[in-house]
């Protein structure tokens, strides 16, 4: 079964979504691919993800490019329970903003 999460890009500029998706043994993560996505500025995408047997994230990279700025965003783990598993596998919504750092905040 496909997990889905909301992201909503609150930026200016179109951003790159990564999501890398994992399963768990015990209490570690194990990679198995990752999911890219494209989001428009202002927009808010439903992005599925995984499967019955990979339902985790251990890792999200947003990337986000103008004339300007290049600015990306990377939280990894490895371990359940740790901090970015909690943002990551506990949240179904997030916003994406950029002011001087370009964040992933759970809504």
């Amino acid at each position: 079964m496909e997990q889905v999460k909301s992201f909503r890009n609150m930026t200016t500029e179109q951003v790159e979504l990564t999501l890398y998706i994992a399963s768990a043994e015990h209490d570690l993560l194990t990679p198995h691919g990752s999911r890219i996505t494209v989001i428009a500025p202002g927009q808010e995408e439903q992005v599925s993800f995984g499967s019955l047997r990979q339902p985790y994230l251990n890792g999200i990279k947003v990337s986000l490019q103008s004339e300007q700025d290049q600015m990306s965003f990377e939280r990894w783990t490895r371990y359940t329970g740790s901090p970015a598993d909690l943002m990551l596998n506990h949240n179904d919504a997030f916003c994406i903003v950029a002011d001087e750092t370009l964040r992933v905040l759970p809504k």
